[in-house]
């Protein structure tokens, strides 16, 4: 359980005996023939198109927030100025004092005499 005497291996108590640890595997050259031009692709490719993904993201959320967003907001104002406002001013000075008119006039040419006939004819 000493160091020094393993060859830079430590060793590792399994149950009541001493075992050395497994040596780490070392990479092949295929692997590193690899892995390089691997890390070349990424580091010429990859990094420079995600700095331009993050950097749109960055300009999308600046334009939403300073440019779209009231944009929005005013075409919203707008749009109600021109088709629900004209629309709840003819419900209410137009369309309900219409519609209690002819309820008026309903009730006086319809219900009056209706109930005069029923009280002095029946």
């Amino acid at each position: 359980m000493g160091r020094g005497s393993g060859g830079g291996r430590s060793r590792v108590l399994v149950g009541m005996e001493l075992e050395k640890s497994p040596a780490p595997a070392r990479e092949g050259c295929l692997v590193v023939a690899v892995r390089i031009p691997v890390r070349i692709v990424v580091l010429v490719l990859v990094v420079p198109v995600r700095m331009v993904w993050d950097a749109l993201v960055v300009t999308g959320r600046f334009l939403n927030h300073t440019v779209l967003r009231p944009l929005g907001r005013a075409l919203l104002w707008v749009g109600r100025a021109v088709f629900v406002w004209p629309f709840v001013g003819l419900w209410r000075y137009v369309l309900v004092p219409l519609g209690k008119a002819l309820l008026w006039l309903g009730n006086v040419l319809l219900v009056l005499p209706a109930l005069a006939f029923y009280r002095y004819v029946l």
